[in-house]
C-alpha cells in the first residue's frame, strides 16, 4: 500500500505551500500507527470483557464452544501483536 500525505510549509499567515509526499514501507506504517492505536483501544477493552466472560463460562461450555473460544483467542492475539508492532514502530524501536 502507498499513502499520500500533505506536507505544509508555513509562513506568517499560516500555510503558504502544500506538497505531497508518498510514504511506503516502514515510513507509511509509522504515519498510520497513531490512528490504528486509537481505533484499537476500544476493541481491546471489549476483548478484555469477552475474555472475562469466557473464563466465567468455561466450566459449562461444550468442547465445540471451547474450541471456538480458543480459536478466537488465537486470532485476537495475532491482531494484538500486529498492533503492538505498530506501537514499537511508532516509537522508533523496530530495529
Amino acid at each position: 500500500m502507498v499513502t499520500q500525505v500533505p506536507i505544509y510549509r508555513f509562513g506568517p499567515g499560516g500555510p503558504v505551500q502544500v506538497d505531497t509526499a508518498t510514504l511506503v514501507g516502514e515510513d507509511e506504517q509509522r504515519y498510520l500507527s497513531p490512528d490504528r492505536l486509537r481505533t484499537a483501544y476500544q476493541t481491546l477493552r471489549q476483548w478484555s470483557a469477552d475474555a472475562a466472560q469466557v473464563n466465567t463460562d468455561w466450566p459449562a461450555m461444550s468442547t465445540l464452544q471451547k474450541d471456538n473460544a480458543t480459536r478466537e483467542t488465537i486470532r485476537r492475539l495475532g491482531l494484538f501483536l500486529d498492533r503492538f508492532a505498530d506501537l514499537l514502530l511508532m516509537e522508533g524501536r523496530s530495529e
